[in-house]
């Protein structure tokens, strides 16, 4: 009888394989070796991680630098001007947040009352509103510009934006009837102003989530039909949650991990007598589709200039007239 490992395929020798292949075995551990060798390859490493480690930190950088500087010393009492001022923001914020209330596509008829209130505005001051229709979900929504023409550059465009929407289940009073509000105030304060630019005062819809930096966000649209005309903007002011400031100590924080690099323990009264470092994350709002015509942004400005509109006294808005004349 025949034994049975007779009859079993002779195993190749160690390191061979019976195609007539090389073994990969060693050139495949020594391409997983986690562990530099020599000299060469650590220096190779080390450069590799400086260069990720130096673009993480210029993005970092990127996201919360902020123009300007931080609001110094105490508060001035308000003149009559200003408390006219403080007045209408409250009003505006008021009819807004708390008598329309959430606004959004989910909410059409709050969302249309919202955008009556700021064609009305606008009109009163004596503007020609025209509004950019476009459908969302099967609902139209529009966003609303007014218009005031420059005198020496015409041509060249500055926009004052802030969008209408709120977010879902929320009034919205700071994000974003703060900005609207801000954005009526400087149009009825340089209604009847000499201007060297044109400046376009501009409400826009859908830039709460679901819409945020979809096609279907109202600043979206309104830059790519600006990139279509051709149309020379150069630069852009967006006006958002201006409305909320406090002193308590403790109460305004930098978000994980960002807090390790911009001092979390800094308070709003530490910004505002000019200890605290400027930073926000501004490359994200409305402004930022208005990359596409390679314009300059601001965002968040007035955050350091106007701690206003609930708790503070300060009821001034931020000088946009340097913008206008140097952008």
């Amino acid at each position: 009888m025949q034994r049975i490992h007779d009859c079993e395929t002779p195993l190749p020798p160690r390191g061979r394989v019976t195609d007539g292949t090389a073994p990969r075995t060693h050139d495949t551990m020594r391409r997983l070796r986690l562990v530099p060798r020599g000299r060469r390859q650590w220096w190779s490493v080390l450069l590799r991680w400086t260069a990720v480690s130096a673009a993480g930190i210029g993005v970092l950088l990127l996201m919360i630098r902020m123009p300007h500087r931080s609001y110094s010393g105490p508060f001035r009492p308000l003149s009559d001007e200003e408390a006219v001022l403080r007045d209408r923001l409250r009003a505006h914020v008021s009819v807004l947040a708390g008598d329309i209330g959430e606004r959004n596509v989910w909410r059409s008829r709050a969302l249309e009352a919202s955008a009556r209130h700021v064609e009305r505005g606008l009109g009163d001051l004596g503007y020609l509103v025209t509004v950019q229709e476009f459908d969302v979900q099967g609902v139209t929504v529009k966003n609303l510009e007014a218009e005031r023409k420059g005198n020496s550059v015409p041509e060249e465009v500055v926009v004052v934006g802030a969008h209408y929407d709120s977010i879902i289940g929320s009034p919205g009073a700071n994000d974003n009837a703060s900005g609207v509000a801000g954005v009526l105030e400087m149009a009825r304060l340089l209604a009847d102003q000499p201007l060297p630019r044109t400046v376009r005062f501009v409400a826009f819809v859908n830039e709460e989530p679901p819409f945020f930096q979809t096609d279907d966000m109202g600043s979206r649209v309104y830059a790519s039909r600006a990139r279509r005309r051709g149309e020379r903007i150069v630069a852009m002011l967006s006006i958002e949650t201006i409305g909320y400031y406090s002193e308590e100590a403790g109460s305004q924080h930098y978000p994980f991990p960002f807090q390790r690099f911009r001092h979390p323990q800094r308070t709003a009264a530490q910004i505002r007598q000019g200890t605290a470092p400027n930073g926000a994350f501004h490359r994200t709002g409305d402004h930022f589709p208005l990359t596409m015509t390679e314009c300059p942004m601001v965002e968040h400005l007035v955050h350091e200039q106007w701690p206003v509109l609930h708790q503070s006294q300060h009821g001034k808005l931020p000088d946009i007239s340097l913008v206008i004349e140097t952008s």
